[in-house]
């Protein structure tokens, strides 16, 4: 069952990809829309909390640290991608569950069977080959700065994640500490912004989305969001975290595939290889089972 939330998870988190991608392509202020995608999670979370009678209690204040992991991690993509080396980017952050995988074993003993780690290996292959381009130039170490950044707090999201559910953490309580805490540092960090944007608007600048258009985005990707983390860490229940930390990173397969049939790139043969090499993982993962 583990396993099929855990896909479930990277599809949800995958078409969650897919909305960002075609909002990157629009004038959508990028922290307003990720406050609205949290808000929306903490809204919903302390709903179903307290429809179903969860706890909020110290084990849910792990919370706390993946909501600051997570937007750590948010805020290292955004100021790698901005550069001129966003490829290497993608490839270090889609790397995580490697710091899990290690992290995990140090902390709670975790190995792979043979078969596990025949299936982990895969998927990271896969992870690399589907995001990798050439890199050169000076600019290079801005984008392996940030994209080390973005896999370490992602990964570090990720083992909080799993440690929260070691604790006994029911769902919905530590979600809502940990899109609260989202939610608090990106709209603190919107705010920050808003004073510079009104100046370059004064000046004849390009204006973006307005604020009510650009929240209401976010908060319906906010609903794809909490699903994804719902059965994430569901999925951390009964399978290593590791591995589903790996599952989890293959959501980068629903983005290419959306990118090739229907936003106009087509997928070089390497970016095919790699998502085959995805689905192979997942069928000897299936196997091990």
């Amino acid at each position: 069952m583990w396993l099929l939330m855990a896909i479930g998870a990277s599809i949800s988190f995958g078409i969650r990809g897919v909305f960002y991608h075609w909002a990157a392509k629009r004038a959508v202020n990028r922290n307003l829309m990720l406050f609205g995608v949290y808000l929306c999670g903490m809204i919903g979370s302390v709903a179903l909390g307290l429809l179903n009678g969860q706890a909020w209690n110290a084990a849910s204040m792990t919370g706390v640290l993946m909501g600051a992991f997570s937007f750590s991690a948010n805020a290292s993509l955004v100021k790698g991608f901005a550069g001129e080396k966003a490829a290497i980017v993608a490839l270090l952050s889609g790397l995580a569950p490697v710091v899990v995988t290690i992290l995990a074993y140090l902390l709670w003993h975790e190995t792979f069977t043979g078969l596990q780690l025949v299936a982990f290996l895969i998927i990271m292959f896969a992870i690399v080959v589907t995001n990798w381009a050439p890199q050169s130039g000076q600019s290079i170490r801005i984008g392996l700065g940030m994209g080390l950044l973005a896999m370490f707090f992602f990964g570090f999201t990720d083992t909080t994640s799993a440690w929260s559910t070691r604790l006994g953490a029911d769902v919905f309580p530590t979600l809502s500490m940990m899109f609260a805490t989202g939610a608090a540092c990106f709209g603190c960090w919107w705010l920050l912004e808003r004073r510079a944007a009104r100046s370059q608007a004064s000046r004849g600048g390009a204006r973006g989305w307005p604020i009510g258009k650009t929240l209401v985005f976010g908060m319906f990707v906010g609903l794809l969001n909490l699903v994804g983390m719902y059965l994430a860490l569901n999925a951390l229940h009964g399978g290593m975290a590791g591995l589903v930390s790996a599952l989890l990173a293959m959501n980068i397969v629903v983005i290419l595939l959306y990118i090739h049939f229907f936003a106009g790139n087509h997928l070089r043969r390497v970016e095919w290889f790699g998502v085959s090499l995805a689905l192979v993982g997942i069928i000897i993962l299936q196997l091990a089972e």
